[in-house]
């Protein structure tokens, strides 16, 4: 089977896994709830979740911000948030695990002065905080749909294996990267091993970069306190997406801060079934089964997710438009050089 072949028949899929949803949408979809809740959004609302999203991206430039000064990269502020939601921009609309935006967020930083090496270093811990700082508020949430809801058996297994193993790869690195300075060397090393019977040239070449990429990454977290002011920041960013999804049930008149809780914890799971670009679906059947759990409502999960779609796409699209002037810009400028 060729390349084309496979895309084809992953294009099939996703048609048709997006045609269930729909189906199954209208099928369960109470149109009266949804047209009395739809009618309370309004645009003062929308600003309020664009202010919610701002706060997102200034702290996560923030925690970004402290690792690149750990790694002697000097950048503004302004600059150091465009990159990141250009970054974000890409990964949205990538089909991957919120990932595909990093070489894009190296890109836009890069001078003459920085090694790539270096900044691949920060945007890879950056996005390591990123992830992992979201337990706290994930694993409460887990916890309070379990102790207070009483989910079936099945979701309790799967939640706790899908969290369990996330929180010990999230301490297994920590420990390792702070405790054993070869970890990375010695890892790629076994990862690499089938290849270099075959393509001995390239697997040096690759061995060579991954050496020069661990001694940046600790360079960056040879100060803990500034790696675990990072990770703070992280944490403090999953909080305030809480408050965000509070908020959001507010206006749906169901505020509840531990339904909110447990709602932000579903973000693990569509984060698992994003093979479709945007995550279109997988946000909306975790959203509709979370919300059905919870008594809330089909209608109300549909409009938490426009909601939120909204307000992400707001960033994509500014995020795209920063990419695009700043390739402008680098070609006059390559011209005028």
């Amino acid at each position: 089977m060729n390349r084309r072949s496979k895309k084809y028949i992953i294009i099939t899929a996703e048609i048709l896994f997006l045609t269930v949803l729909i189906f199954l949408f209208l099928r369960i979809l109470d149109f009266n709830q949804f047209k009395r809740n739809i009618r309370i959004i309004k645009p003062s609302n929308i600003a309020v979740i664009l202010l919610f999203q701002s706060a997102v991206y200034i702290l996560g430039s923030l925690h970004w911000s402290v690792l690149l000064k750990q790694a002697g990269i000097k950048r503004s502020f302004l600059s150091i948030l465009r990159a990141r939601i250009s970054g974000f921009s890409v990964s949205y609309i990538t089909p991957s695990f919120y990932l595909g935006g990093e070489p894009v967020r190296a890109s836009l930083l890069k001078d003459d002065k920085v090694t790539y090496n270096r900044l691949f270093a920060t945007v890879t811990l950056d996005k390591y905080i990123e992830l992992f700082s979201k337990f706290p508020a994930v694993v409460a949430g887990l916890s309070l749909l379990i102790i207070l809801f009483d989910p079936a058996v099945s979701l309790i297994i799967v939640s706790g294996i899908i969290t369990g193993s996330l929180i010990g790869v999230f301490l297994f690195l920590l420990i390792k990267l702070f405790n054993d300075k070869t970890f990375i060397d010695r890892f790629f090393k076994i990862l690499l091993r089938p290849l270099a019977k075959l393509k001995p040239g390239t697997v040096v070449k690759l061995y060579r970069i991954i050496r020069d990429f661990e001694k940046e990454v600790g360079v960056i977290i040879r100060e803990k306190k500034y790696f675990y002011l990072a990770i703070a920041i992280g944490v403090l960013v999953s909080f305030i997406e809480v408050l965000q999804t509070y908020y959001i049930l507010s206006l749906l008149n169901s505020q509840n801060l531990i339904k909110s809780f447990v709602i932000f914890s579903s973000t693990i799971f569509s984060a698992v079934f994003t093979f479709i670009p945007a995550n279109l679906g997988g946000m909306e059947s975790v959203n509709l089964f979370i919300f059905t759990l919870l008594g809330l409502g089909v209608g109300r999960g549909l409009i938490y997710t426009i909601i939120l779609r909204i307000g992400h796409l707001s960033f994509v699209t500014l995020g795209l438009i920063n990419l695009m002037l700043s390739r402008i810009i680098k070609k006059r400028e390559k011209k005028e050089a």
